[in-house]
């Protein structure tokens, strides 16, 4: 029964095909195969308003090292605090949402660092890569993220960060709900492939015209 409880729970909240392909990668990945496939976006401010936050008394800003272990415990996230420390290394950002003090929402970028060969994105001076959006689930259907979102991008425009490229799983269909929400337009489809640690491809399954603009990165636009 509890199976059938959490097929139809994956169901409703539109994940069955997500959850059940991360079930099926979990298996390959034990003998070494790796599968990803997803939706490159290239996300920027619209002309449309700027998402309305239903909830008073918010504040906004990149967090601090010594707010990992704060941001670890909301609720229903799931990332280890060495996890966090270990992004931090790598220069990545957390912008967080904070009511009365506490953090609600958060969400990731990073503006330099290593080379994400599997989302065919290396670092320029105009790139960010946006990734791990959460909301703690006693505030989410109060368009908190979308508010938080279009903040970050105003905060890296004013960075000149204008190129903001981030990845969807192709069968997380509320993911892709959220970013089509904001105006994000899709890039590319991409399908990634590793073989223990000698073979590492990544395909172009799919372009799509309504994402070519003067700011995409060369390497997404080719």
């Amino acid at each position: 029964m509890h199976a059938v409880f959490r097929i139809h729970e994956k169901w409703r909240h539109g994940l069955l095909l997500y959850w059940m392909f991360e079930r099926l990668t979990s298996i390959l990945a034990k003998i070494g195969i790796q599968l990803h496939p997803s939706v490159i976006y290239r996300e920027f401010t619209s002309q449309a308003p700027a998402p309305e936050i239903g909830l008073p008394d918010c504040t906004w800003e990149f967090a601090a090292a010594a707010e990992m272990q704060e941001l670890a415990q909301v609720p229903a996230y799931g990332i280890s605090l060495d996890e966090l420390y270990e992004r931090l290394g790598e220069r990545a950002e957390c912008f967080v949402l904070r009511h009365r003090g506490s953090i609600i929402a958060f969400t990731w970028c990073q503006l330099d660092g290593p080379p994400r060969p599997r989302f065919g994105l290396t670092f320029g001076p105009k790139d960010a890569y946006l990734f791990n959006a959460h909301t703690d689930p006693a505030f989410r259907g109060r368009n908190v993220l979308p508010f938080l979102r279009h903040q970050l991008y105003l905060e890296l425009t004013r960075r000149g960060r204008t190129n903001l490229i981030s990845s969807t799983d192709i069968f997380n269909g509320p993911a892709h709900r959220f970013k089509r929400k904001l105006g994000a337009v899709p890039v590319e489809a991409r399908l990634y492939v590793k073989f223990g640690n000698r073979i590492e491809k990544v395909f172009t399954l799919r372009r799509f015209p309504t994402a070519r603009g003067p700011e995409v990165a060369p390497e997404l636009a080719s």
